[in-house]
Order: C-alpha cells, then structure tokens, then sequence
C-alpha cells in the first residue's frame, strides 16, 4: 500500500500532491501541477484525539485582569509576549492598588496564551 501513497508525481516530480475525496469516502492523490491522477485508495486510519490547544484570551498573548477588593473588574491587560513582561506589568498594577483607598489592594489573574481542553469522546 506504500506505492499508493508517493509524495512526488510520477509524471511531472512536482512535490505538490493533494489527497482529494472521493465517492463512498475514498481517497485519491491528484498534482496539482499537471494532470495526473492516482488510484483510489481506503484511508488511513487516523487516532481520534480528545485534546485540543486553544486560545486563553482575545489577542493571542499572556494577559492579565485586575480586580478590585469587591472582586470586579478594573482592568483587562494588552497582550504580552512573555510570562515575565505580563508578570512584570501586573505587579505594577498591583503596587497601585496598595494606595487606592477606595478600590484597593487589587487581586490580578495572569491568563497563558493558551490552555488545553479535554473533550468526551462519544460512541
């Protein structure tokens, strides 16, 4: 099954070849260079995963909110690059709070770019 699966084109040697379906969930190797065609073939078999890396915030980037002492919110972070520039930036925020006599001391929540989810797989 190995000669099914070629990563170049026997007819032009272009590395562009794109697996396109096909009816009753066939698969078949198509250039996209030129007109060649391979023959159909059953899938591989694919590991279903229950993972997923997904987005923490807004903007792609460690964040931070700030929050008063009745715990809401006072302020949501730019995105930062770093754990420590986000960690850095907080901290000044925080220093603000310990003067406020209104709002303070602040609480801050420092957000990752991004966190994993577990999904249920169901059969």
């Amino acid at each position: 099954m190995t000669d099914l699966k070629r990563s170049d084109c026997p007819t032009c040697g272009c590395d562009s070849l794109a697996d396109m379906w096909r009816r009753g969930r066939k698969l078949r190797q198509e250039c996209c260079e030129c007109d060649w065609v391979g023959v159909e073939r059953t899938p591989e078999q694919q590991e279903i995963r229950t993972t997923r890396n997904v987005p923490a915030g807004y903007h792609g980037g460690h964040t931070f909110e700030v929050f008063d002492r009745y715990g809401h919110v006072l302020m949501s972070s730019m995105s930062y690059g770093t754990d420590d520039e986000a960690r850095t930036a907080l901290q000044g925020e925080l220093s603000h709070g310990l003067t406020d006599e209104n709002a303070g001391p602040y609480v801050g929540v420092l957000w990752p770019p991004t966190v994993d989810v577990q999904g249920e797989l169901i059969r």
